[in-house]
């Protein structure tokens, strides 16, 4: 039995209101799949869903008489295994959330096409097909060669997945406040392959320090990717354990690593990697560097390189040293693998001065991620760049809010002219005040009212969430301050505000559970979307926001 013999046997229900997209899926499925079904809206998709053996069902999601995601969780009740396909919009975001939540895993973008609705049927099937060749290779010893190819493509990607959940960055989108400035901890991962030989980690220590790993695994395949899986969990499970006793020295840290690492090391594999503890106040750091790229540390007097202070780790490593630097005053830090100073672009010496010259002038990290993205075209190597960069600072518009909904409003309805004198242009100046609002209002709501996404779900079903907010009559200690500013960075002007309140704050990054209705995270998303990078402080109440407005990155 061949690939192809498997979809021929299957029965698939197509369920669209629109008739052109609905002939269109079905002209196409028909040459690829034994039977196509079709229907106009989801209750007769329902009828025939249950009169038929449907194998994979289509439909799309605003229809009338029952949505696609009403259908699909009727169909997801009665038998929980049938893939759906949902077919989406490009503005349809909170959609594809809820069908997610739903138990729906695959989705057809509009506007469809051949090549598209091919490739939705094979992965939304490719799980059953596992399964029936599974049980058939019992009685053929896999001797559907094509399969297997797909087989093997499955499972790579689902150890992928493992290592991208291994890896971690405790600061990802938070603002790291000190007396000095703000840090931002960011991170560039491209792989060369599925299995990847480079990995990294980023923890908060016990004592406030920060302890960053990044690893190396020289070699490709199977064998380099296993290092890193078991590196990158061993040092994560470590640094568990030493939160839970308050312990934080780099010594030990590495010392466990060696004793652990040197077991499973093959007698010719080489790894190289890198272990940094910065403290808290970002004044001092510790590194061990085991034959990786210099870090790359920007000083307000210039670039500081520090070389490697180890050999590349060996099954016949004994010891390693540990160098100290003062980074008082630091503007930003990146520390990186080879894969990006050996891939096609940036090999040369010109643009590996291009490299360091950005470094040291610390962009915002959404001009470094336009660097990587635009020049990294053809890849030799993994590449993974962490980027700890600061904000500058710089002279700002202050406005000082009282937490009353009228006086909320009255800077609200001012706020796009305020932008407009400020230089914006009128795009730019309707796109920030559509993220302003959404901001000032989530101090208004969670930090000076202290309503909790629960609350409001409750109160906007009752109808009273209007009314609570217009109850702000004990407020008197509450604040809402607004920074803005404009600033040129490497020849880009940079939009800057930062919104922040005296609340008890929350996590912008909570998932919440259960399938109620939910009233909340909208406005996050939304400005998420539509700003170049977005930091909660670890408090959750105050947020920054960087958005490029004019010109374009000299590096890009």
């Amino acid at each position: 039995m061949t690939l192809s013999g498997l979809l021929d046997n299957l029965n698939v229900l197509i369920v669209e209101d629109n008739s052109v997209n609905r002939r269109t899926m079905e002209l196409v499925l028909e040459q690829m799949v034994g039977r196509v079904f079709t229907a106009a809206d989801g209750n007769e998709g329902l009828e025939i869903f249950r009169r038929r053996e449907i194998d994979v069902v289509f439909t799309d999601h605003d229809m009338p008489r029952m949505t696609g995601l009403e259908l699909a969780r009727e169909i997801l009740e009665e038998k929980p295994e049938t893939p759906i396909v949902l077919v989406t919009g490009h503005n349809e975001s909170d959609v594809v959330i809820s069908a997610l939540n739903s138990g729906i895993t695959h989705f057809l973008p509009k506007p469809i096409t051949r090549r598209s609705i091919s490739r939705a049927l094979e992965e939304s099937y490719q799980k059953v097909l596992v399964k029936k060749l599974e049980h058939e290779s019992r009685r053929k010893d896999l001797e559907l060669l094509r399969f297997k190819e797909r087989y093997h493509s499955l499972q790579e990607k689902n150890a992928f997945e493992k290592q991208l959940n291994l890896i971690r960055n405790d600061f990802q989108g938070v603002m790291l406040e000190t007396e000095d400035r703000p840090y931002f901890i960011n991170t560039f991962y491209k792989p060369l392959d599925t299995l990847s030989g480079d990995g990294y980690s980023i923890r908060r220590l016990s004592d406030g320090s920060i302890f960053v790993f990044l690893i190396d695994s020289m070699g490709k395949g199977l064998s380099a990717s296993v290092t890193t899986f078991m590196s990158i969990a061993f040092i994560n499970h470590i640094i568990d354990r030493f939160n839970e006793r308050n312990g934080s020295g780099l010594l030990t840290l590495i010392s466990r690593y060696l004793e652990y690492i040197k077991k499973v090391l093959l007698e010719e594999e080489i790894v190289s990697c890198a272990f940094l503890r910065i403290d808290g106040s970002f004044t001092e750091i510790e590194y061990s560097l085991f034959s990786v790229p210099s870090l790359s540390v920007s000083m307000p007097d210039g670039l500081r390189k520090i070389k490697s202070n180890n050999p590349p780790l060996m099954s016949s490593t004994e010891g390693f040293t540990i160098g100290k630097e003062d980074i008082t005053g630091m503007l930003s830090l990146a520390v990186f693998t080879d894969g990006l100073l050996e891939n096609t672009f940036i090999n040369t010496a010109e643009h590996k001065e291009m490299l360091y010259d950005l470094i040291k002038d610390n962009p915002p990290f959404m001009h470094m991620r336009t660097f990587l993205s635009s020049t990294v075209t053809s890849y030799d190597d993994d590449i993974t760049f962490i980027f700890i960069n600061s904000s500058i600072g710089g002279e700002a518009d202050v406005t000082s809010v009282t937490p009353v909904f009228h006086d909320v409003m009255t800077y609200i309805n001012g706020v796009e002219t305020m932008l407009k004198k400020d230089g914006l242009s009128d795009d730019d100046a309707a796109s920030m005040t559509g993220v302003l609002t959404e901001l000032v209002m989530n101090a208004f709501e969670h930090g000076c009212l202290e309503i909790e996404l629960e609350e409001k779900t409750k109160l906007i079903t009752e109808g009273k969430y209007d009314e609570r907010l217009k109850q702000t009559d004990s407020l008197t200690d509450k604040f809402i301050k607004i920074r803005t500013r404009v600033e040129n960075r490497g020849g880009s002007l940079v939009f800057c505000a930062e919104v922040s309140d005296n609340g008890r704050g929350f996590d912008p990054r909570r998932k919440r559970k259960g399938k109620k209705p939910f009233f909340g995270g909208n406005g996050i998303r939304m400005v998420t979307s539509a700003v170049d990078d977005i930091y909660f402080n670890e408090k959750g109440n105050k947020v920054r926001i960087y958005k490029t407005i004019r010109g374009e990155c000299v590096w890009k």
